[in-house]
């Protein structure tokens, strides 16, 4: 790694905006956007605990691009992405 990457994640914020409710297809599984609970922690892998990318197999799990967190969407909610057959 280069001295001037970044030691975590991406310089950019992510851009794709899936709004509460809203259904993203990625290798031929539908996920939805539910609201994320309140976490107590600030523990950054109790924010993403619940989402399926944070557990999910490695073809499915580059969530760099979806905005998920308060200070990246435009709604200014917190989600996670769940499998629609939960939902």
């Amino acid at each position: 790694m280069s001295k001037d990457s970044p030691k975590y994640g991406s310089l950019t914020l992510p851009t794709k905006f899936i709004p509460v409710g809203g259904v993203l297809e990625r290798c031929g599984e539908r996920f939805v956007a539910v609201p994320r609970p309140h976490i107590s922690t600030l523990a950054v892998a109790d924010a993403c605990k619940g989402c399926y990318f944070a557990k999910c197999p490695s073809s499915l799990s580059n969530c760099n691009t979806l905005q998920c967190s308060v200070w990246d969407r435009r709604d200014g909610r917190n989600v996670w992405f769940v499998p629609e057959v939960e939902v």
